[in-house]
């Protein structure tokens, strides 16, 4: 994701509002008895794929997949070669 949005948790409220407001629209769509609606451009979006990809987008926001994050936590520690010789 995007580092310009701050912190982990304001990206993915942000990634919520957009994935919320891309569902209801296209539930609104359906509601009103059409397939389709269009978009600022004119392109025509088809409202059922408008749903799965807006809760597509909720469910990332909601359980942040490590695929996702920016970087990956070690579990472990390498040290690298001793400085020291130990005597057995």
């Amino acid at each position: 994701m995007l580092k310009t949005f701050g912190p982990p948790w304001v990206r993915r409220t942000i990634l919520a509002l957009i994935s919320f407001f891309i569902v209801m629209l296209g539930a609104a769509t359906l509601f009103h008895g059409k397939l389709e609606y269009y978009n600022w451009w004119g392109g025509i979006i088809f409202a059922p794929f408008a749903i799965i990809i807006g809760s597509l987008g909720l469910v990332i926001a909601a359980f942040k997949p490590e695929v996702f994050e920016e970087a990956a936590k070690k579990k472990g520690h390498f040290r690298g070669w001793p400085n020291v010789r130990r005597r057995y």
